[in-house]
């Protein structure tokens, strides 16, 4: 089984990190090898990702802690599971750190990973270091889930980087 890691910190405090992660529909807007993401039933989830090569799978929840961990596992033959966990570093500074694990079947999956896999690897450090610069550009309130329209609009680029004279309002969430 293939494994990959990503890990950043984040200026937000745990809890408002989980609560964007969680809403799993979203995420097609945060990592760029997310395509789709939508809701079945109230436990399942229907995912389209594009990491090595393009998949499709449902998955439950496999273990999430509030505030703490998300965790999912596919649940129709294909063989993925995930979490993304929230240690808290100080209360307004989060550890996120994202394990995506698959197994690719047969002679041609071992290809793809041996050849996809570093690709994918820094693929998602990249993405989730994105992600960090949107939370420490967000205005005040953007991380609360009612009003997160600023971390999840259209464009996947990233704001300008904290620090620069059209941010305003990053430090709040300091």
């Amino acid at each position: 089984m293939a494994q990959h890691t990503a890990a950043v910190s984040m200026n937000a405090p745990a809890a408002k990190l989980y609560a964007l992660f969680a809403r799993v529909e979203e995420l097609p807007k945060l990592m760029t090898f997310v395509k789709d993401v939508r809701r079945v039933d109230d436990r399942r989830t229907h995912w389209v990702v594009d990491a090595i090569g393009r998949t499709e799978f449902d998955a439950v929840d496999d273990g999430s802690i509030p505030d703490r961990r998300l965790a999912w596992r596919a649940v129709d033959g294909t063989s993925h599971r995930g979490q993304v966990t929230f240690e808290a570093l100080a209360p307004r500074r989060t550890h996120v750190a994202v394990r995506i694990e698959y197994h690719l079947r047969g002679a041609a999956g071992a290809l793809s990973e041996a050849i996809g896999g570093e690709t994918f690897a820094a693929r998602l450090q990249r993405d989730l270091e994105h992600v960090a610069r949107l939370v420490d550009a967000a205005p005040e309130n953007a991380l609360d889930r009612m009003s997160a329209t600023y971390l999840f609009r259209d464009e996947r680029e990233a704001p300008p980087v904290p620090g620069t004279s059209s941010t305003t309002g990053a430090d709040e969430f300091r």
